[in-house]
């Protein structure tokens, strides 16, 4: 019962969006009265569509469009709580990698010895600053100027400037071994994962991530996606390690999510590119529904990626 009651809000949430933009657009004259209900449903408080119906209104009658907008947005002198963040809606797979990492971090016992490979910036290092912390890279990306993914880099503290496949350590040197969003700017993935397993001590963990899809970015450097369950499977075994965990960050509907509101923020970036209604449905309204139907809808083959913790079992 509770999924239909879901889906028949939406349904309605999705009419109501087509009548009330429609009308807009047309300038079909509305009566407050009778549209801030079906805005008031439709939007939440939201004033990307309400500020397109109110330039309509305001065209004939300036009165209408303010009573409009405050029935729609509420006194400002007492507006309702802040919406939801969109940047953690939108960006969710950071948020939660992040989140993982920082619990991992925190079940680390005092001094342990970890390994940040392919650390780039060290932005995890603070959560680290109870162990013995050391950082890898090969230190050669400089940042993206061109692109929709463009992006300033500035290197941390990096204690091995070297191939990720060839680190001067002896085996079995850490307790813990990181590797977040690396092996897709590795030329050997698989090489890789063998030289960070070398590394790690007999019981120690590793702790993964790498995109099953994503944009191209840090270019050029970027040569591998798709790194799917199965991938750490086979590899992980090969290498003499067992997962301990595999957890898929989000599923379908967060990742078009994601994507819709970066087509919206692309679109929205062009000349005469879309109409504020237009923009509203992408960058807000369709990635809310979509991220929050998703809590009954997983479908985690179409994830953005994985989170792996595996263990280095003892050599028999």
């Amino acid at each position: 019962m509770k999924k239909m009651m879901s889906k028949m809000a939406a349904s309605v949430q999705r009419l109501l969006l087509k009548v009330v933009t429609y009308s807009a657009e047309r300038g079909v004259r509305m009566q407050p009265e009778d549209v801030v209900p079906l805005l008031a449903t439709l939007v939440k408080a939201q004033p990307g569509l309400a500020a397109s119906v109110g330039q309509q209104l305001a065209s004939d009658d300036a009165g209408q469009a303010q009573a409009l907008l405050q029935g729609v947005l509420g006194d400002p002198g007492n507006r309702a709580a802040a919406r939801e963040d969109m940047d953690q809606l939108i960006n969710f797979s950071a948020y939660w990698r992040d989140d993982w990492v920082a619990r991992k971090a925190a079940e680390m016992p005092m001094g342990a010895r970890v390994l940040d490979a392919g650390a780039g910036q060290c932005r995890y290092k603070p959560l680290f600053a109870h162990t013995a912390y050391k950082a890898q890279d090969f230190a050669q990306y400089q940042g993206s100027v061109d692109g929709p993914l463009r992006e300033t880099w500035d290197y941390g503290a990096i204690d091995y400037v070297c191939d990720i496949t060839n680190i001067p350590v002896d085996t079995g040197v850490f307790d813990v071994v990181l590797c977040t969003e690396v092996l897709e700017h590795v030329p050997d993935p698989i090489s890789a994962l063998r030289e960070l397993v070398r590394v790690t001590t007999s019981g120690g963990r590793l702790l993964l991530t790498a995109p099953l899809g994503s944009g191209i970015h840090q270019e050029p450097y970027h040569f591998y996606g798709g790194f799917s369950p199965y991938f750490y499977e086979r590899y992980l075994a090969d290498f003499g390690c067992e997962i301990v965990e595999i957890k898929p960050l989000g599923g379908l509907l967060r990742h078009v999510a994601q994507e819709v509101h970066r087509a919206g923020r692309t679109l929205t970036e062009l000349q005469n590119g879309v109409t504020p209604a237009q923009s509203y449905v992408l960058m807000d309204w369709l990635p809310r529904l979509l991220s929050q139907a998703e809590n009954d809808c997983l479908i985690e083959q179409f994830t953005v990626g994985y989170m792996v913790e595996a263990r280095k079992l003892p050599i028999a």
